[in-house]
């Protein structure tokens, strides 16, 4: 008899003619299906670089680095095989007792107790590393294939009836022999396996992470039963070998394949690299910069951090993805991600990417992935999507495969585009954190306008690129405007054995940094700002904007007026929108608007704000925060601004004449009165001793004053040229008072002094806030004892609280607004759009409430909403989609017919010209 067929793996009951039916798959069989997966990806899907990578931090071999692997994976539910896991179903653990195999009840979990069985039997095979204690660490990356690893207390506390005796010793080593067998692996690789040998500690941790990793996105495809469907032909043992073998590597390729993961890595091996032109064939004539990598990609090893370091509009992002092109042909890289700071950006670089990879992919089929919490109501991601469905390999390459859909799995995609928050999330401790790690192991990772983010953001983001070249993955980072002390800084965390000495060649750069050093390179930038050509600075009161934007555009001509906060760019847009009687356009941009509407009102001014050849032919003004100053390739003829951090003005300033020709590259026409760019910042109030008072500045106020006193005595700044040397006048700690303000020296020392102490005391509580909620560091040899806590995703608090743990920014939650009439409640103002509260929703009305969501972080709104029990209905609770959406019955004033609702400070208006309006009642 084949005692085998009856230890279940997977089973599920269903009634039939009122019996009920209980169906399994046997035991053996999963083992040997996630053998056959984490085979085929080893084959399939893993590039050589990935492959020699996992070979060189272990047996120095291939064959039996893949075979050792595949094992570890196939044996990862051996803990199933106990009296504990068979007696959680009591009618199959009756049949198994009848067989002479006991139960044991206990709340054990199967994941520690395969670690511990596989140890046992390492043990009673007297494998010298087992006895010598050196495999310890794999009980922890098998015990912790759920999502989180166990602890030393929960292998000391189990005892011998908790993972069989007799029998049951006799099944497990049976199993364990059959996988041995499977994966034609020598027991004798455990003995020579490096842990606490000849790697160092943190490349040890990241190759357990790795493989963590790996056990469980292999086990998730195995235990999928669209792929791998029960099995009931075990009548005997040799049927195992004879038939399930064949049988399940079929399933496995099938089952890569159908998901999307397999099929264009061919591109990865032999493919030649392709010239610029062939990738970018819009692009002409190459840029400074693109030539400069063009000519030094010899010197790109991998792994290795890039750093391009130039003025918008200078055509990083093509030089950027040109290397990610190059890597992968000719060092084998394993796919990419492209992070951004919002959710605007990462939409907007979708597309650029689609193109990207429609044009180095053709003939393959590539899965492309949109990575933000939004994601869903994307049309273009959505397209995608549709697209994998109906795939005939005529038309564009790129897809996107539902089961990288789910969450967590998005970053296993090989390719994908969304917010930073996304990588940064893979050195916080959340349950499956090693999966995203090992999704990004081997690829290459682009961050974009890395200058923006905050202490807090930077301290994870130092870390994350830590591990990233322990996994063997290449950095491209991406900046306009960078202080040298952050510059250091991240390539001394990329590579900290490199020199103290940095070299520091003129701005702008582009720095490669390998593990064979460091080279720099320098360039001329096209779009030279310089003589009759540099920026125009001039300092404008708020009241006269109106007036003076009027006369500017006179002639025709596009200006942007940059708010540093939305109810400022509201006000604005009331104080001008009368201008369009006089045959002006004025838009307005902000995150107040519901999602559908705030997407159409990006495309429209992408569409009229972008690069076009005739700026004379409208008038046209666009009052905006700060949504615009990142990534968005925008063209202003003259800016108006906040005052706001000297890099961040530099941002902004390189919307201006950013393009020289228009797409059919026919020279740009501006107007005479706007020849040359224009930036004029909008001076803040000050005081008696002309310094600035900020009401609650959302910038530091130390770094506020000195771009103040270093801006304000110019008349012009010239681009490239003077960027790095005011971005070092305004980062560095000196306090030097520039002579326009030496009669207020005094006073402006004190409020100098105040303001920085301010900023070195917030700086340094959240970089220590980051610190204690990152992962251990994998240099430590307690590395999983001192994960203490895991923060699951899949709750609604969790998600709620995400984005907390990758950004310091104030509560906020989404909010709905209603409207309401005899029949019911609507989604929209006409009541064309009838919405139940009540009972559930399909998932294209789920969408359609999620795309009329507004993303609010007023506190007043927040407290009143976050504190009721009944203002999230209670069947969106249970939506995937909606659990955390609130909804709002919206008041129709009789005099104005605005709609709105009110909290104990605030009156707060759905205005379909300026989104949510909150108005203050005092």
């Amino acid at each position: 008899m084949n005692l085998l067929q009856y230890i279940w793996g997977k089973a599920r009951k269903r009634v039939h003619n009122d019996e009920t039916i209980i169906d399994f798959h046997p035991l053996i069989c999963h083992l040997i299906d996630t053998a056959a997966v984490a085979e085929a990806l080893w084959d399939q899907v893993f590039t050589r670089n990935l492959k020699l990578y996992l070979s060189q931090s272990l047996f120095q071999n291939g064959t039996k680095t893949k075979n050792w692997l595949i094992f570890l994976a196939g044996i990862h539910d051996i803990g199933k095989a106990t009296p504990v896991f068979q007696s959680r179903v009591p009618e199959l653990a009756c049949v198994l007792s009848d067989l002479g195999l006991n139960s044991f009840s206990s709340d054990k979990y199967h994941s520690i107790l395969s670690g511990m069985v596989l140890f046992r039997y390492l043990l009673s095979i007297d494998l010298k590393a087992a006895i010598d204690g050196n495999l310890d660490p794999l009980k922890y990356v098998i015990g912790g294939h759920h999502g989180i690893f166990p602890r030393a207390e929960n292998f000391n506390e189990l005892i011998p009836e908790h993972l069989g005796l007799g029998k049951w010793k006799e099944i497990q080593k049976e199993l364990i022999e059959i996988v041995r067998d499977f994966c034609d692996v020598d027991f004798d690789l455990f003995n020579i396996i490096p842990f606490n040998n000849n790697l160092n500690l943190d490349k040890q941790k990241a190759l357990l992470i790795f493989i963590a990793g790996f056990i469980s996105v292999v086990d998730w495809i195995a235990s999928c039963d669209s792929f791998f469907n029960f099995y009931s032909g075990l009548k005997t043992k040799t049927d195992i070998r004879d038939k399930y073998y064949s049988i399940s590597r079929k399933r496995a390729k099938n089952a890569l394949k159908t998901i999307g993961w397999s099929g264009w890595k061919s591109a990865s091996i032999s493919i030649e690299i392709r010239t610029f032109h062939v990738v970018f064939p819009l692009i002409k004539h190459l840029r400074p910069l693109q030539e400069v990598i063009v000519d030094n990609l010899d010197h790109i090893f991998s792994p290795s951090l890039i750093m391009i370091e130039a003025p918008m509009g200078e055509g990083k992002t093509e030089a950027a993805f040109y290397i990610e092109h190059y890597l992968e042909a000719n060092e084998g890289l394993q796919g990419a991600y492209i992070a951004l700071p919002t959710q605007a950006t990462a939409n907007q670089m979708f597309l650029r990417v689609k193109d990207f990879l429609t044009a180095i992919k053709q003939g393959l089929r590539v899965n492309l992935h949109l990575l933000h919490g939004n994601a869903i109501i994307s049309d273009e991601y959505s397209l995608l999507k549709t697209r994998s469905q109906n795939y005939d390999g005529e038309e564009s390459p790129v897809v996107a495969d539902s089961w990288f859909t789910y969450r967590k799995r998005g970053l296993i995609s090989p390719f994908g585009v969304g917010t930073i928050d996304q990588i940064l999330l893979s050195v916080l401790p959340l349950r499956h954190f090693f999966v995203r790690l090992f999704g990004l192991a081997g690829k290459v990772i682009i961050i974009d306008e890395i200058h923006s983010y905050d202490v807090y953001m930077s301290t994870i983001l130092e870390y994350l690129l830590y591990w990233l070249r322990l996994l063997g993955s290449s950095v491209i980072l991406l900046s306009a405007t960078l202080p040298s002390f952050k510059r250091k800084k991240l390539i001394k965390t990329y590579q900290p054995n490199i020199n103290d000495e940095i070299i520091n060649k003129p701005y702008p750069r582009i720095t490669i940094c390998s593990g064979k050093g460091v080279k720099v390179y320098n360039f001329e930038t096209t779009l030279k700002k310089q003589e009759n050509n540099s920026v125009l600075i001039e300092w404008i009161d708020e009241h006269s904007i109106p007036t003076m934007v009027s006369s500017a555009l006179k002639n025709g001509g596009r200006v942007a007026i940059i708010c540093n906060k939305v109810r400022r760019a509201q006000k604005l847009f009331l104080r001008l929108k009368g201008l369009k009687n006089e045959g002006f356009e004025v838009d307005l941009l902000h995150s107040r608007f519901p999602f559908y509407q705030r997407n159409k009102i990006e495309n429209l001014v992408i569409e009229k704000y972008g690069k076009d050849k005739n700026h004379i032919k409208f008038r046209r003004i666009l009052i905006s925060t700060q949504i615009i100053e990142q990534s968005l390739d925008l063209d202003f003829d003259l800016m108006i601004s906040d005052l706001a951090p000297i890099d961040l003005l530099f941002q902004r300033m390189g919307r201006l004449h950013r393009h020289v020709q228009d797409q059919d590259g026919n020279p740009v026409i501006r107007s005479k009165n706007l020849k040359r760019p224009q930036f004029w910042v909008i001076n803040p109030s000050i005081n008696e001793y002309k310094i600035p008072t900020f009401s609650y500045p959302i910038y530091s106020k130390f770094v506020l004053l000195k771009t103040y006193f270093y801006l304000k005595p110019l008349n012009s700044v010239n681009i490239p040229d003077d960027i790095e040397g005011l971005i070092e006048q305004v980062y560095n700690n000196t306090l030097n008072i520039p002579k326009e303000f030496e009669k207020e020296k005094d006073q402006w020392d004190v409020e100098l002094q105040k303001a920085k102490e301010k900023q070195d005391n917030l700086e340094a509580d959240n970089r220590l806030m980051a610190k204690y909620r990152l992962i251990p560091n994998p240099s430590d040899e307690d590395f999983f004892e001192d994960i203490t806590s895991y923060l699951e995703e899949n709750t609604k608090e969790a998600q709620a609280s995400l984005q907390s743990l990758t950004r310091i920014t104030i509560p906020s939650l989404f909010l709905v607004g209603l409207y309401q009439d005899s029949d019911g409640l609507y989604l929209d103002e006409e009541l064309n759009q009838p919405i139940s509260i009540k009972g559930p929703l399909t998932r294209a009305e789920e969408i359609n409430v999620l795309n009329h969501a507004i993303k609010v972080s007023n506190r007043s709104i927040y407290h009143l909403f976050i504190n009721k029990t009944d203002s999230i209905p209670r069947s969106w609770v249970k939506s995937t989609l909606l659990n955390d959406m609130h909804y709002v019955i919206l008041t129709r004033d009789p005099d104005s017919g605005e709609y709105y609702f009110e909290t104990d400070r605030n009156m707060n208006y759905f205005n379909k010209e300026l989104g949510l309006y909150i108005q203050n009642k005092r």
